[in-house]
């Protein structure tokens, strides 16, 4: 049987405050002046936009060990993009000492909190036992819910878990069905699985599997 390789795609893509734009004059002095008061008094939002632009440079020199701790103070009051936000840092160690299992915490802090791509990043974590041990059949889980929110990497991992049957039953036709809908989202590595799992089901079950996509498509079609 084709085996389906599961890459580590980790998503570290986040909100980002947009800066004014056309003819609205910014006093974007008084703003971080604002930012910092208000971060220093625990706003968590301002903490949060704060630890933005000190990962990002935007006004302000790059930084990212302060950005790091300007999003564990938001992350800790409960703000799920600043959970996300610091998650990724340990992960990938920036700013911070990479830590796993440290990542895999705040990732588990965000997911609660329903945010997409945190789900998909911590069901990654669990897939392959980083930061603790494997848990297959949750992370299938986390991998459904993501899927289900539009998250393209989610959208190929869970049809590789359903094609393999592992963190639950092998379920051919809705892998092929989860390969078109991640394929159809610009996923890469899901074309090719897509190919390789219609010559292992039916003719019946790849017109379900088509239907079940398009349906899918027609749900989740932006207005």
């Amino acid at each position: 049987m084709k085996r389906f390789v599961l890459g580590a795609i980790l998503i570290v893509a986040s909100a980002t405050p947009a800066l004014a734009q056309g003819s609205v004059q910014v006093d974007y002095g008084a703003t971080m002046s604002w930012y910092r008061d208000a971060a220093a008094k625990g706003n968590p939002v301002a903490q949060f936009l704060l630890g933005v632009r000190f990962e990002q440079g935007l006004l302000v020199e790059k930084d990212e060990a302060r950005a790091a701790r300007w999003y564990r103070d938001a992350a800790e009051q409960g703000h799920r993009e600043a959970a996300f936000k610091l998650a990724v840092m340990y992960q990938l160690g920036r700013g911070v000492a990479r830590d796993d299992a440290l990542a895999r915490r705040w990732y588990e802090s965000a997911v609660t909190a329903g945010f997409p791509a945190a789900q998909y990043n911590y069901g990654l974590m669990l897939d392959q036992g980083l930061g603790g041990l494997a848990d297959k059949p949750a992370a299938r889980r986390w991998y459904e819910v993501a899927a289900t929110e539009g998250v393209a990497p989610a959208q190929y991992a869970l049809g590789a878990l359903l094609a393999r049957g592992e963190g639950g039953e092998s379920d051919p036709m809705h892998a092929y069905m989860w390969f078109l809908i991640a394929q159809a989202a610009g996923e890469e590595q899901a074309a090719q699985a897509a190919r390789a799992m219609a010559g292992q089901i039916t003719a019946s079950q790849r017109d379900e599997a088509r239907s079940l996509a398009r349906e899918f498509a027609e749900l989740n079609r932006q207005p």
